[in-house]
């Protein structure tokens, strides 16, 4: 059975479509990738399954009932959310920013359990933040912050996990780290979807990549079915070098091309 299913779903802003459709379904223990060029619908698809922006039609699911069927603290239980550029505007201590991921199971009032305290301290260890925790969220860099917010959306321990472009200001050691980290949420029984504009990382961590255009799904499947020339000269206007199947994965663009060709 999947964990999250998305049928012909579509977003409309100010008026006009920007996604969709988009049909899409995930099972336990895997990492999607959501790529394509800038503007192409990424983090609209995230925002969509998060439940910040309305649907113009289609259906989401987590499991076996419609997304209408959870109360919102049920789905801020199921799904966590990493927003890109990971935004902090208030000079919280860290340790509180990350003890907030466990307020979609708390009542009103309630101080954090033992089971509470254990979701954070994983979060905490998993992400490398505990010399972090007693500085003010605003006085860090923004690959530290990425850290604290995603440490925050582990803390959820909710069964799926939405990060959206959650290396883009870590240094590669940092990045590696918290692909793993992402990679071992999924093996422990749950859902990752994640957009990346890295394409190597991409197709080393994730199990699946869907390919975004103009809001258009364009490909769809295995890094090394969907990430070859022909498409990164299609959507990305670049020629690439790309490892051959007995090599590790790795993308390197080489050269932007003339022009993008437009979608038909």
């Amino acid at each position: 059975m999947s964990l999250l299913a998305l049928e012909e779903i579509a977003v409309a802003l100010a008026g006009r479509t920007v996604l969709g459709p988009v049909t899409l379904k995930i099972v336990p223990g895997e990492i999607v990738g959501i790529v394509g060029p800038n503007g192409a619908g990424k983090t609209t698809l995230l925002r969509a399954i998060a439940g910040l922006v309305p649907l113009r039609h289609g259906a989401l699911s987590i499991g076996d009932r419609r997304v209408e069927r959870w109360s919102q603290r049920e789905r801020a239980r199921l799904v966590s959310y990493l927003p890109q550029g990971a935004p902090a505007h208030w000079p919280l201590a860290v340790e509180r920013i990350v003890a907030l991921g466990r307020l979609p199971h708390l009542s009103p009032w309630q101080s954090p359990a033992a089971r509470d305290r254990d979701a954070i301290a994983r979060a905490v260890q998993a992400t490398e933040i505990a010399p972090l925790l007693a500085r003010a969220v605003t006085t860090l860099s923004m690959g530290e912050r990425t850290r604290v917010m995603l440490a925050r959306a582990l803390a959820v321990d909710a069964p799926i996990l939405l990060a959206d472009e959650p290396v883009a200001s870590l240094d590669p050691g940092h990045q590696l780290r918290v692909m793993d980290v992402l990679k071992e949420r999924a093996m422990s029984g749950g859902a990752v979807v994640v957009v990346l504009h890295d394409l190597t990382l991409a197709g080393r961590f994730c199990h699946r990549l869907v390919v975004l255009d103009a809001g258009k799904v364009v490909a769809a499947g295995g890094p090394r079915e969907v990430l070859d020339a022909a498409l990164l000269e299609r959507v990305y206007g670049v020629s690439a070098m790309i490892s051959g199947p007995e090599q590790p994965f790795f993308v390197v663009p080489d050269r932007r091309l003339a022009s993008v060709p437009s979608q038909p």
